[in-house]
């Protein structure tokens, strides 16, 4: 015989109306009454934890309050989501809250990224997230997005995980920049960038930098790549690259802001604009004055809307296997770059 509304209102003794509301988590019904209701749906297996957290959330769409945890300031193309926030949460109705965990070590860390999810419907996490806190959140079932890969491997696909990674795909980026300078020609295509935590952003970018030269039967040259950030322009010196016995002729950036060293050289007439290929935001690459600069430009408003419909469509999804979003970004200016030396 299946268990129904009917079924459970006889077995605590109240209505079957009462019983659909608190269900529903409905303010109508006290608090007691409501964990009496729920412990007897569970115990006659009417429905599961799970499926009355889901079941919660549905009925309670107007009240979602998601937390963004901020894990690291890594960069600057994924700090810009922040200020995108508020606009396409507010036209659904979520109110978000900002959250920076202050622990020094991972159980401390974990135990305070796990309060913020304990109150809320849901949550976006951005800096070095790997499997086993996923995991730990799962134990909880709070729906989470990432924001950008996961640092080491992915949890296995056989755990059930309300979890889903959306991001840029870096590696395919900085692979097709590099190969698409290689095919005009440069033979030595350096890299600006700045030092980052590995498999996140500067990570990936020299990742796919190495792979298209080895695709393209080059070994990497340690002597053309500087990740030393904007610093050295700060003290008027020349990125390390140029110092080289053998300088390169083209230069692929992951960031306009790092790229202040090449506008600088530009500036001196000792570089050429086309002999580059930038990434960034529309507002990274116009606050830099690169906006006419062959560029791969990031659509941070896409990125942020597509985080937000991910997460709500996690309250309501059976839990799975972890998966990631890639978004692709778009080509800007690349017929303004030059040829390569002819070699003689």
């Amino acid at each position: 015989m299946s268990v129904t509304l009917k079924t459970i209102a006889a077995e605590v003794g109240t209505s079957i109306a009462t019983v659909s509301l608190a269900l529903s988590d409905n303010p109508r019904v006290n608090d007691e009454t409501k964990e009496r209701i729920r412990e007897t749906s569970i115990r006659l297996g009417y429905c599961t934890p799970a499926e009355l957290l889901r079941k919660k959330r549905q009925c309670s769409r107007k009240l979602l309050k998601y937390h963004f945890v901020d894990l690291t300031l890594q960069n600057r193309v994924y700090n810009e989501f922040v200020g995108h926030l508020p606009a396409h949460c507010g036209a659904k109705g979520i109110r978000v809250e900002l959250v920076s965990p202050t622990g020094e070590d991972a159980p401390t860390l974990a135990r305070q990224i796990l309060a913020c999810g304990a109150e809320s419907s849901g949550m976006m996490l951005y800096g070095p997230v790997d499997a086993p806190l996923l995991e730990l959140l799962a134990e909880g079932d709070v729906p989470c997005v990432v924001i950008g890969p996961l640092v080491g491997p992915w949890p296995d696909r056989s755990l059930p995980l309300r979890a889903i990674a959306v991001g840029l795909d870096e590696i395919t980026t900085a692979r097709e920049a590099t190969e698409h300078l290689l095919q005009l020609g440069h033979k030595r295509v350096g890299l600006i960038s700045a030092r980052g935590t590995a498999g996140l952003y500067y990570d990936r970018w020299e990742d796919g930098y190495r792979l298209a030269l080895s695709r393209a039967g080059l070994n990497y040259d340690a002597a053309l790549h500087d990740n030393s950030g904007d610093s050295r322009l700060s003290r008027g010196q020349l990125p390390t690259c140029f110092t080289a016995p053998d300088p390169p002729t083209a230069f692929v950036c992951p960031d306009p802001t790092y790229a202040n060293l090449l506008r600088h050289l530009a500036d001196a007439e000792r570089f050429s604009p086309a002999n580059a290929i930038l990434c960034g935001t529309e507002q990274t690459l116009d606050m830099a004055g690169m906006t006419d600069w062959p560029a791969f430009v990031v659509d941070i408003g896409l990125l942020t809307e597509v985080c937000i419909d991910t997460l709500d469509s996690l309250q309501y999804r059976e839990a799975g296997a972890f998966r990631m979003i890639t978004l692709a970004m778009q080509r800007r200016n690349l017929t303004k770059l030059s040829p390569g030396r002819k070699q003689s």
